[in-house]
């Protein structure tokens, strides 16, 4: 081997296995991500209340031990137009087995399986010893502290989008819910723990962007102005009406405001054809 191609292969290796995530140096390989989704906020059927689905799930590499995630802080807070809503106390529970299982959020959930829960089921102490939950809090916090701090527990490995946990949310009327990143002065702030014991703060993905806060809307869908369950051409009209000639306003601002530029006005109607009739892109659900 020339001496040339042996310090090339040294140098695609040392990169390949010590690239930093440029938004946190601290993050080895490509920036690990908690993702949030809402996984039927637009499903709800019938009259309310509705039970919705809040997920968190992370991906994640490893390039060395070191890399490995053995510790979560997680802290958001939550509020909602319009709608009341409010996490159900019993979703609460962190068991990860026998009867609370049905309602943990360490359950499989939506055909993805739980990292926790497997780790449970591989019966030889490789779950996480330190669970801390606080979901249903009336300030409309949530908090969660995971720990791989047993001699066994095993620390998250590899994984695209692996469940980290499920939050049942009771909505209790047609409502935008707002989740946001909080700082508890108890707790601090978001952050994964490697393997060495130090702290960084991973990529947040809402949905459909790298940033917070994010919206979810329940019972009315952005660009449904006749708020009749569908985004159709009926919308256009009503919209139309309301704009040009004196009829009736969209009953929230979110169904009218197809383009979330804070107002409801012509390009909104400009966007809601483009959208329906010409294959545009879809009403924007950023707050």
């Amino acid at each position: 081997m020339t001496k040339k191609l042996f310090i090339l292969l040294v140098l695609v290796f040392s990169n390949s296995s010590w690239a930093q995530c440029p938004e946190d140096t601290v993050d080895l390989g490509i920036c690990d991500t908690l993702y949030i989704q809402c996984y039927d906020c637009d499903l709800v059927e019938g009259p309310p209340p509705w039970n919705v689905h809040i997920l968190l799930s992370v991906t994640h590499d490893v390039t060395t031990s070191i890399d490995s995630i053995q510790g979560f802080v997680i802290p958001f807070s939550y509020s909602s137009a319009y709608g009341g809503c409010s996490f159900l106390p019993d979703s609460n529970t962190n068991d990860l087995s026998g009867p609370g299982l049905s309602t943990s959020i360490f359950r499989h959930f939506g055909g993805m399986e739980n990292r926790m829960l497997d780790l449970e089921q591989l019966g030889g102490g490789e779950s996480w010893d330190t669970r801390i939950i606080d979901i249903d809090n009336p300030t409309g916090n949530f908090f969660i502290s995971l720990s791989a701090s047993g001699t066994q527990d095993q620390k998250w490995g590899d994984g695209s989008h692996i469940l980290l946990a499920t939050l049942t949310m009771t909505v209790n009327d047609t409502a935008m819910i707002t989740i946001d990143t909080t700082f508890w002065e108890e707790f601090s702030s978001l952050s994964y723990i490697r393997g060495d014991g130090k702290p960084y703060l991973p990529r947040i993905y809402w949905g459909r962007y790298y940033f917070a806060p994010s919206c979810y809307y329940v019972g009315i869908k952005p660009g449904d102005a006749n708020c009749d369950g569908h985004v159709s051409l009926g919308d256009i009209v009503y919209l139309g009406n309301y704009l040009y000639r004196g009829g009736p306003p969209p009953r929230y601002l979110w169904a009218g405001d197809v383009n979330c530029d804070g107002v409801i006005d012509q390009g909104d109607s400009v966007y809601l054809i483009n959208y329906i009739c010409k294959g545009g892109p879809p009403p924007c659900p950023s707050c």
